[in-house]
């Protein structure tokens, strides 16, 4: 089976989201074959296991947080990377960034696509910046992005993982209706073969072995 493993930042990033996405490329690299994607210096592509391959995506590294350099070539090249990998499964952390590229890959090639949430994207914004929650313009941003690209990010996920509890709650908040799977580690990979994914059960293939 082959499975892409999306981050939103450098290998050995200290994040929760970083070490989930780095366990699961060592859990299922035993029995599948991985690309992991990741943030880096510059773009690269590297193999280097039998099993997993790094495929890293320019970023600017302001020392709190990277942002990724998404340019059109840069969506060319991992396009065109997914196309030669043709992966069975996408799980990417949280919904923002290479997330959002491998979504979009995923839609266009009818490819199943899962996410964990180890929060909302805006409220980790809040985060780094606490003034922001006491700021118009900044609730208003925060409204029109779970209104819009959050509503639709969920709308086409075929699965949706919360690492807790709160964040179950903040994802209902956007749509009530979405089915959430609670895994608090967010790499058990037994929990994860039992979220059903109606692409995968189609085919009847595992979401992670």
């Amino acid at each position: 089976m082959k499975v892409v493993i999306t981050s939103n930042y450098p290998v050995g990033s200290e994040t929760g989201a970083s070490r989930v996405a780095e366990m699961l490329v060592k859990y299922l690299s035993r029995k599948n074959d991985i690309a992991f994607i990741c943030l880096g210096k510059k773009y690269s592509e590297e193999k280097i296991s039998k099993n997993i391959t790094v495929v890293k995506i320019p970023m600017f590294d302001f020392k709190m947080f990277q942002v990724p350099l998404i340019t059109p070539i840069v969506m060319y090249k991992v396009f065109s990377f997914l196309d030669n990998f043709k992966p069975n499964i996408i799980h990417a952390q949280n919904s923002v960034f290479v997330s959002k590229i491998s979504q979009l890959w995923s839609m266009v090639n009818d490819v199943p696509f899962i996410i964990t949430y180890h929060h909302i994207p805006t409220e980790a914004l809040y985060h780094l910046a606490p003034s922001l929650s006491k700021n118009v313009l900044g609730n208003l941003v925060q409204d029109i992005y779970k209104n819009t690209s959050l509503k639709n990010t969920l709308k086409n996920s075929d699965g949706i993982v919360a690492v807790n509890q709160t964040i179950y709650e903040s994802i209902k908040t956007v749509d009530k209706n979405v089915k959430i799977s609670i895994i608090n580690n967010g790499i058990e990979t037994k929990e994860l073969s039992k979220i059903k994914i109606k692409k995968l059960n189609k085919n009847n293939r595992p979401v992670a072995q």
